[in-house]
């Protein structure tokens, strides 16, 4: 049986650490939730041999679970009609890391026959597209308004599962208006704009944008603003997905670093546990909040499915698998695995406007393992991308999905500090 069969032979099992660290995902929050799967890594060994040992002492399935917890995180519009916002997280319960893999909202996918028969059945037959090439092909924020409220998760996760390759655990959707609140009850974000932002969404039931280029701080409704914009974009949903990663750090930075929201995270969890639809019970939330302490947040990466943006944004399928295998399972495929910039020592420079990013990359990096020795300051020309030094092709790729906006570059005159890799952070890394 090889390594994939293995793994998906694993994961039928029940799991007793993917239900504990889910009641405690729900705390901060769509953007940030899962953050707080990191504050139960240094105990899920523990309850794994209390499990095995009988000695349990949670009403959850006491079931030993392999070190892999997969989630699918869904953000809707007001009406909780579309999927905005699309992204599964990987926890990995042994080493605290935590993957997110962005979706674009127009994703190219297609409906099953057993959903089309499902929906025919249940009287929404008129609702299986048709409007492109297939019957049944859709993008993946549509696939979830055609299959209706009483499907739309069940088939969105199966959809998500069949994309990835990868068995997903648990679910939790989320609207805007918990958005909005969850912000303003932190006190608001500070982070900076990357560009003007003007889009006029009320025809549709959606805000004015009006926003700003530089640094800000955003309440509710306009963290709101800078997550829905992307109309202004090149590359419209995928840089759009590059600002909501930026966000994403902002808020769980925020949260943790205020003594004042995590004593009140009780209040925090109620307000927001009325906007979620989940798998996991209010008293489960509350009860693991005492373990929110232990978050680490250096172990974060993010990334978006490999694709092309045309009419709809189609999937690179060799490309995903690669991505799946690294992401979901820890297998690096052999061709790649020379190319591992853990072996290397990297020097960061700040080429942003943020003070200390820097250092806060490297705290970052080597807390995924890799080996930041030296912070430096850029003094080139600014730009909005971060740039990878490499010495030679080939290097430096697996660093592209650690930031928001980054690509390699092979120039080993451009590494002068006596590391064999250089990162220049971009303007739009925050």
């Amino acid at each position: 049986m090889n390594n994939r069969e293995n793994y998906k032979a694993k994961r039928r099992r029940k799991k007793l650490i993917g239900r504990f660290i889910l009641t405690v995902f729900v705390i901060v929050f769509l953007f940030s939730a899962v953050f707080v799967l990191a504050a139960t890594a240094l105990k899920s060994q523990r309850d794994k041999q209390d499990a095995m040992n009988g000695d349990a002492k949670s009403n959850l399935d006491a079931t030993v679970a392999d070190s892999r917890i997969n989630v699918a995180v869904i953000g809707t519009d007001e009406d909780e009609i579309h999927s905005d916002v699309i992204f599964v997280v990987s926890f990995d319960t042994d080493t605290g890391e935590a993957y997110f893999v962005s979706v674009p909202r127009d994703t190219q996918v297609y409906m099953t026959d057993s959903m089309m028969l499902d929906m025919k059945n249940s009287d929404r037959g008129e609702y299986i597209p048709s409007k492109y090439d297939t019957v049944g092909e859709c993008k993946i924020t549509e696939l979830y308004a055609y299959a209706g409220s009483e499907k739309n998760n069940e088939y969105l996760v199966s959809t998500l599962e069949n994309l990835l390759d990868v068995d997903i655990d648990h679910y939790v959707t989320i609207n805007l208006a918990a958005f909005r609140e969850i912000v303003d009850a932190v006190g608001g974000v500070d982070m900076y704009v990357p560009m003007d932002m003007y889009w006029d969404m009320s025809d549709t039931g959606g805000p004015i944008i009006d926003l700003k280029e530089g640094q800000q701080h955003l309440d509710g409704a306009k963290a709101e603003q800078l997550v829905r914009f992307r109309k202004g974009y090149a590359k419209q949903d995928i840089d759009r997905i590059s600002t909501q990663h930026d966000f994403m750090f902002a808020l769980i930075g925020k949260i943790f670093d205020s003594e004042n929201v995590i004593s009140d995270m009780t209040s925090l969890i109620n307000t927001v546990y009325k906007y979620v639809d989940t798998d996991i019970s209010l008293g489960d939330c509350l009860g693991y909040l005492k373990y929110i302490s232990l978050v680490d947040m250096t172990k974060i990466s993010m990334e978006t499915i490999p694709g092309e943006a045309q009419n709809m944004y189609i999937p690179d399928k060799a490309g995903i698998k690669e991505m799946s295998d690294r992401v979901f399972r820890g297998i690096i495929a052999e061709n790649t695995a020379e190319s591992d910039s853990k072996q290397y020592t990297i020097e960061v420079s700040n080429g942003g406007n943020i003070m200390g990013y820097a250092a806060k990359t490297q705290e970052r990096l080597n807390g995924l393992g890799y080996n930041v020795t030296k912070i430096t300051t850029w003094y080139g020309n600014q730009q909005d991308t971060t740039i990878i030094y490499v010495p030679e092709e080939g290097m430096g790729n697996d660093l592209v999905g650690l930031f928001s906006d980054a690509k390699v570059v092979a120039d080993s005159s451009a590494i002068d500090g006596g590391t064999d890799i250089k990162i220049v952070i971009g303007l739009k890394e925050s």
